[in-house]
């Protein structure tokens, strides 16, 4: 009996010949090629200390300005939320209308080095905001899993389950307060989402922080709102309250600026 084996790096083919028999078997195992993404996922764990800050503009700019008719002074509210802590991400994701070229509305971000992300408002709905900002978390969660001492600073209020079987934020701040990370919340109180207030009492690690009481701080304009720099007359907070529940349901979003 002879038995021959060659081996490369990319196929193995075995061939044994019996003589008796005059029987020839073949046996071949090719390796196809995994295509990497241009930009892997570099695991470190030099991040010792540092926040990492993700922004839900629509989300916080919208609850400006349905909740106290107010545009946000960007530069206060970053202010606010890094408190000059050391920041290894600056992420946000917003939207326009789908009709509109310029993304100025988010230049303020953008110089303080935040990498912003424009999805399209389509059919009073927007396109790609929420999905790309989970793609983010979970990038981070990844590239930073085993770091210690690490702060994730979420901005939104939105928890709503729209696709079935996909991501949401409620889900990733949870998987963050598992490894040991501490969460900080920041939302107006009427936008936040009851799964933040379950998570804030299962996991310790779990802080919500509201704007409204950063209102003064945060204000560039004020409507003209009766009562100043209060909410909207408590008439007006029952059916304010009713369309916020139809909201939560099909996330109608209205152009940030």
């Amino acid at each position: 009996t002879t038995t021959t084996t060659t081996t490369t790096t990319t196929t193995t083919t075995t061939t044994t010949t019996t003589t008796a028999a005059a029987t020839t078997q073949t046996k071949a195992t090719y390796t196809t090629p995994i295509t990497t993404h241009t930009t892997p996922i570099t695991h470190t764990t030099t991040s010792t200390g540092k926040i990492h800050v993700f922004v839900d503009a629509s989300n916080i700019i919208i609850g400006a300005k349905r909740n106290y008719s107010i545009k946000l002074d960007i530069e206060s509210l970053i202010n606010i939320v890094e408190k000059g802590r050391p920041c290894a991400s600056r992420q946000l994701v917003g939207s326009r209308l789908a009709t509109q070229n310029t993304t100025n509305a988010y230049d303020k971000w953008k110089q303080h080095n935040y990498l912003v992300q424009i999805g399209v408002i389509s059919n009073r709905k927007e396109v790609f905001v929420d999905e790309a900002l989970h793609s983010m978390l979970a990038r981070c969660y990844f590239q930073f899993l085993g770091c210690n001492d690490n702060t994730l600073v979420l901005l939104t209020g939105d928890g709503n389950d729209e696709v079935k079987g996909t991501a949401t934020f409620p889900m990733l701040v949870e998987q963050f307060a598992k490894i040991g990370w501490r969460v900080e919340m920041w939302s107006w109180k009427k936008s936040l989402h009851k799964s933040y207030v379950r998570l804030s009492k299962e996991y310790k690690t779990v802080e919500i922080n509201y704007l409204d009481d950063h209102v003064e701080e945060i204000s560039r304009n004020i409507g003209p709102n009766e009562n100043g720099m209060k909410r909207r007359s408590e008439s007006n907070e029952e059916g304010e309250e009713k369309n916020n529940r139809k909201e939560e349901l099909v996330h109608i979003v209205e152009p940030p600026y």
